[in-house]
C-alpha cells in the first residue's frame, strides 16, 4: 500500500509561539546593570555596536511576530540631545508601544552652541581654529613626516580632503590685506562664513527651546510615558565621542562642515562663556527633573555627568532662578545618585576653580537636594575628572576656595543607604561623614 503524502507544511522560527520568540531574543539581551533597577549606561552604549543589535535589527523587518520579539530591545536608551531633531525622532520612536516598552534608560546630551560664538566671527573662528591646529599636531605632523604625499587628513581615493596649512592661511588673512588670495583659498574663507552662518542658525534654536521651557517640557512629557522606573543620565558631550583622527575632521567638506556646526562640551564652554549660556545650562540640571516630577516620571536612578558651570551669572542669579525646594521634591524617590565621569574616554580636566563662595553654593544645593533623598541607596560623588582644587590667588588676580563637602554630606538622612563613594577631593575637603560612616573608595 502507499504511502500517503504528508502533507504537514515545515515550521520555521517565525511560525514559534510569541513566547518562545521572546526567549530566544533574550540571549541578544543587553546587560542592563544590577536587579535594582540601576542602568549601566557604558555597556548599553557598547551595546549598540555589537553583532547582537545588528541581529535584532535585522530581525524587525523578517516578518510581524520577529518584529514583536525584537523591537523591545532595540532601544534601550533613549538618547536626546538639546535640538528640536533630536526631539521629534524621539517621539516617533516613543509612539511605537513595542519600543516604548523597551526603554530602560534615557540619556541626555546638553551639549550647546553658546551666544558669545555665535555672536562674534572672530572669536567663533579663533575657537575652531585651535581645534584644528590641535587635531593636525596630533595626527598630520605625524603622517606628514612618514613620508605620505597625500594629504595627511585625505582618504585613498584623494577625494575632496582639505589642506589646513592653506586653510589657516586663509582664516588668518586680515580684511585689509592686499595679499591676492588663490582660489583655493577663497573658498576655505566661503566654508567658514557658511559654517558660521549654520552655527548661528542652530544656536538661536538652541537658545528658543532652553528659553521658553520647550526643551523641559518635551523631554518630561516623553519619560512619562516609560514602563520602566526612570534612569535619567545627563552628560554634556555626544555619546559617541567625536574621535578626531586622520579622517576627521578635514578628510571631506561634509566631515568639516558637521564639525563645525558642532556644540561644543560644558568644559570648553565654561572656558569661553560667563553669560546667559552659563546659567540656562545649569539651570537644566535642576528643571529637568523637577518636570519629571511634575509630569509623574520622577527619576529613580540619576547620573549627572556635567559639572555646574562657575562664573559671576550663576553667583549673580536671584533667588527665584533655581527652584531648590522643587529638587528637593522631586529628589525624594531617588535610589542611585552618581554625580561625576561616568565614562573611561572623558578627557583630562583643566584646573576648575570657584570664583565665589556662591559658585561653591550652587553645587552644594543641587548635590545636597539629591543626597537627602530618604530612598537613597547607593550614591557616588566622584569630582577626580572635574579638576577641583585648593583655595588661593590665580594668575587673573582672582580669589579661588577650597571646595568642602561636608553641606552636601550633611543632608544625607536616608537609613537604606549601603554604598557611598567619594573621589577625587583634596584631604581637609572633607570633615563631616553621615551617620559616622567612613565612605568606600
Amino acid at each position: 500500500m502507499a504511502l500517503s503524502q504528508d502533507s504537514t507544511s515545515a515550521v520555521g522560527i517565525a511560525d514559534l509561539p510569541l513566547d518562545i520568540l521572546r526567549q530566544i531574543f533574550a540571549v541578544f539581551e543587553p546587560p542592563y546593570g544590577n536587579r535594582n533597577g540601576k542602568i549601566d549606561f557604558p555597556a548599553l552604549n557598547s551595546f549598540f555596536g555589537s553583532d547582537e543589535y545588528r541581529t535584532i535589527k535585522n530581525a524587525r523587518l523578517a516578518c510581524w511576530a520577529l518584529n514583536v520579539a525584537s523591537s523591545p530591545l532595540l532601544c534601550p536608551i533613549l538618547h536626546l540631545s538639546l535640538d528640536q531633531a533630536s526631539l521629534e525622532h524621539a517621539k516617533n520612536l516613543c509612539s511605537n508601544p513595542l519600543i516604548l516598552y523597551g526603554i530602560r534608560g534615557v540619556q541626555i546630551c546638553l551639549s550647546y552652541r553658546p551666544s558669545e560664538t555665535a555672536n562674534s566671527l572672530q572669536r567663533y573662528k579663533d575657537f575652531r581654529l585651535n581645534e584644528l591646529q590641535s587635531i593636525y599636531d596630533t595626527y598630520g605632523r605625524s603622517e606628514e613626516e612618514a613620508g605620505d604625499s597625500r594629504s595627511p587628513y585625505g582618504d585613498q581615493e584623494g577625494s575632496d580632503a582639505l589642506d589646513f596649512p592653506t586653510l589657516r592661511r586663509a582664516w588668518n588673512v586680515g580684511p585689509y590685506t592686499k595679499l591676492i588670495l588663490s582660489d583655493e583659498e577663497r573658498s576655505y574663507q566661503d566654508l567658514l562664513k557658511e559654517s558660521y552662518e549654520t552655527y548661528k542658525e542652530r544656536h538661536e534654536a538652541q537658545s528658543g527651546l532652553v528659553s521658553d521651557n520647550t526643551f523641559v517640557s518635551t523631554v518630561a512629557s516623553l519619560l512619562v510615558r516609560l514602563n520602566h522606573p526612570l534612569s535619567l543620565h545627563l552628560v554634556s558631550y555626544p555619546y559617541p565621542p567625536r574621535m578626531p583622527g586622520s579622517r576627521m575632521p578635514l578628510a571631506s567638506r561634509s566631515n568639516f562642515l558637521q564639525f563645525m556646526d558642532a556644540p561644543h562640551d560644558w568644559d570648553s564652554i565654561e572656558k569661553l562663556a560667563n553669560g546667559p549660556s552659563v546659567l540656562n545650562l545649569s539651570k537644566l540640571l535642576v528643571d529637568l527633573p523637577i518636570a519629571c516630577h511634575e509630569a509623574g516620571a520622577a527619576p529613580r536612578h540619576m547620573y549627572i555627568d556635567c559639572f555646574p558651570l562657575s562664573g559671576h551669572s550663576i553667583a549673580n542669579a536671584q533667588g527665584g532662578d533655581f527652584d531648590w525646594k522643587g529638587l528637593d521634591t522631586a529628589s525624594q524617590r531617588i535610589e542611585t545618585f552618581h554625580f561625576g565621569p561616568f565614562f573611561r574616554h572623558r578627557k583630562a580636566s583643566y584646573t576648575r576653580r570657584f570664583r565665589s563662595t556662591l559658585d561653591q553654593g550652587f553645587v552644594d544645593k543641587l548635590l545636597g537636594s539629591v543626597t537627602s533623598s530618604p530612598s537613597l541607596r547607593y550614591c557616588s560623588l566622584n569630582m577626580d575628572q572635574f579638576g577641583l582644587r585648593g583655595g588661593g590667588w590665580t594668575k587673573h588676580g582672582v580669589l579661588t576656595f577650597n571646595y568642602n563637602l561636608d553641606a552636601v554630606l550633611s543632608r544625607i538622612c536616608s537609613h537604606s543607604l549601603k554604598i557611598l563613594k567619594i573621589r577625587g577631593v583634596w584631604n581637609g575637603c572633607v570633615k563631616t561623614w553621615p551617620r559616622n560612616q567612613k565612605p568606600s573608595s
